[in-house]
Formats: structure tokens, sequence, C-alpha cells
């Protein structure tokens, strides 16, 4: 049986990581430097979140964290994006000391020059793809469930206690850790509390909160966006199909239903002249809808227009709280020998 990977000490881009959290990549600014701050100076992995920036954003979000932290500083990006390998070097000329790559994967020369650069991790919801990772030399691996909020890479149902075995066995029998003994496993998707996470560290590295911390006082969503997932419950969520063709766990509104109805028209020449970024390639881009333009009136508040995205614990997110409270009850039931090495 493989040891938990917790008896080591864990370190990226040369910095210990003090409390095995990390922060999801939430997108379309709603993970920005200050929210990746405040987990980077607790100790843990901070992840600004650049899919939905200009490269010019994103380059004020890192300086702007950098103002704020000396601990660990991530991004993560979203690979279909026109934008990415410009995200990509913003990031690295910044100083990120990770990124993380989503919803695909980067072509493997690609991989190569980056990664010579800077630790890269990648988004897997297939365990068979650890074994991939790590030849193309990846740092790590972020293991998303189903439960997650946003894009789904796996069906709905899919916890980690269905994954976790599966990236275990893939692990023991590539033999991960023995090419790559700095090999980072994170999981990720329905990790809530302090229980969830002390689970998850008898087999994974990290955890990475995303929902929880979208509704913290540093997240940057608009009230009306932090006040519907404290007012909304399990039975409002549902799976959508998005643009870029995969499943979307969505907070049901006027414009979800609408969706949902077949009602919504698919993009108009007059919105890809006026209004389109041209974000994503034709052949990946249904045009349905956009997703960032959506994304982005969410977190701007638009409770009717905007597209609301959130995790499987909905119904456990009561209340705004600033993110060092959550850290420390996340960390609250987590044995101290479990961190003692990271």
């Amino acid at each position: 049986m493989l040891k938990p990977f917790f008896t080591r000490k864990l370190t990226i881009n040369g910095k210990k990581i003090k409390i095995p959290i990390q922060l999801g990549g939430m997108a379309v600014k709603i993970g920005t430097s200050r929210l990746a701050a405040t987990i980077a100076n607790e100790g843990g992995v901070g992840l600004i979140g650049a899919s939905g920036m200009q490269p010019y954003e994103l380059q004020e979000e890192m300086q702007k964290a950098r103002e704020l932290t000396d601990g660990i500083i991530g991004v993560n990006i979203m690979v279909p994006l026109k934008q990415f390998k410009e995200l990509v070097n913003v990031s690295v000329k910044e100083g990120a000391d990770l990124l993380v790559f989503a919803a695909g994967m980067p072509k493997k020369e690609f991989v190569k020059e980056v990664s010579a650069r800077i630790p890269c991790f990648l988004i897997i919801s297939d365990p068979r793809h650890i074994g991939i990772a790590n030849l193309l030399g990846f740092a790590g691996v972020i293991l998303e469930s189903g439960k997650a909020g946003g894009h789904l890479g796996t069906g709905e149902n899919v916890t980690l206690a269905d994954l976790i075995p599966k990236a275990i066995a893939v692990i023991e029998a590539k033999r991960v850790k023995e090419k790559n003994p700095n090999f980072i496993l994170t999981v990720a998707g329905g990790i809530f509390d302090s229980q969830d996470v002390s689970q998850a560290l008898n087999f994974a590295d990290l955890v990475q909160i995303g929902s929880r911390l979208a509704v913290s006082v540093e997240s940057n969503a608009d009230i009306n966006w932090k006040n519907l997932m404290i007012n909304s419950t399990r039975k409002d969520l549902v799976i959508i199909k998005s643009p870029v063709g995969l499943p979307f766990r969505a907070v049901k509104n006027l414009f979800v239903e609408r969706l949902m109805a077949g009602q919504v028209k698919p993009l108009n020449d007059q919105f890809r002249a006026k209004r389109c970024r041209g974000c994503l390639d034709p052949d990946i881009c249904s045009g349905i809808y956009c997703i960032f333009d959506r994304l982005s009136q969410a977190q701007k508040g638009d409770l009717k227009k905007g597209l609301f995205t959130i995790g499987d614990n909905i119904d456990k997110i009561t209340k705004i709280e600033p993110a060092a409270v959550i850290i420390k009850d996340l960390m609250s039931k987590v044995k101290p020998e479990l961190t003692a090495a990271i």
C-alpha cells in the first residue's frame, strides 16, 4: 500500500508549503490577488484565476499579489484560450511560483519548455492521466471529482472516494513516486470542512478549496454573487452544457432557465463584432452563448443575466467569512503529525 504523501517535506519553486491547502483557480476575476495572497500568507498555495483576464490584467494582479505576500503564488489558466501562451509568459515573467493548466492538455513540446522554467500542474478527472502527466514533466496533478463547481471533467456523481483508489493504483503501478519523488497529488471537488481535509490527507499531498473560499470576504465576487450562494441550496444546482463542450455546474436563475428551455439565441454577428473577445477558437466554442460574458456578469452581481457556479456543497455555505478564518477551520481537525513534515 502506498504510504501517505504528507510524510515528506513539500516545496514549490523552492518555497516550503506550510499548510496543505491550495486555493482553487477561480476564473473571471473571482480568485484574484487579494484572495490568493491571503492564502499564501496563511502558508498555503494561492492561485490567481487568469481565464477571463487580458494579459495586462494578469500582470497587474501578479504585481498586486507580490506586494501583499512573499508566499506561494501561482496562476490557473485554461488551455483552450487563444491567449494561453501569452498568459503563461506573463505568469513566468511576473514571478509565479507555479502554473496550473485547466480544461485540456497543452502540447508535449510546450509542457517540456515551460516546465523547465516553472513547476507546472495539470487538472485531471481521470486517474489514468497521472502517469501521462508524470512522463510529460508535470510537477503534479490536481485530481478533481464531479462535485466541483464550474466545468466538470467527469460525471457529476463521481466523488473523490471513487477516484482516489484508482489514483493510488496508477501511482503504484507506474511507480510515479520512484521516478519523481517530488510529484505532488492534489485532490479537489467536494472538499468543504476539516473532516474532508483530514480524510483526503491520508492519501494526497494537498487539498484544493474553491467554493467555500469563493464566498470569503477576500473573494472578488460581488456581494450579490455571495448572497446568492448563501441563499441557494443543492436543489438550485443544475448541470448545463458549456460552449466548450463540457458539463458545467450552475445555479438556476433566469438565464439558466431560459438556456435549458432553449430560449437563448446563439451568438449573432452583432455580438461577435462588438462584444466577442475571441477568447476561444471557433472550433472549440459552440457559440451557444458566451461563457466569459455570462460569468463576468455574474461576478459583477447581475442575478438575472449572469452565469453562477459553485460546488455541490452549496447547502453548507451559510455566511461570508474572512479567508483566514476559513483556513483555520479547515485545519482544525487535521492531526498535527499530518502536516508536521510539510
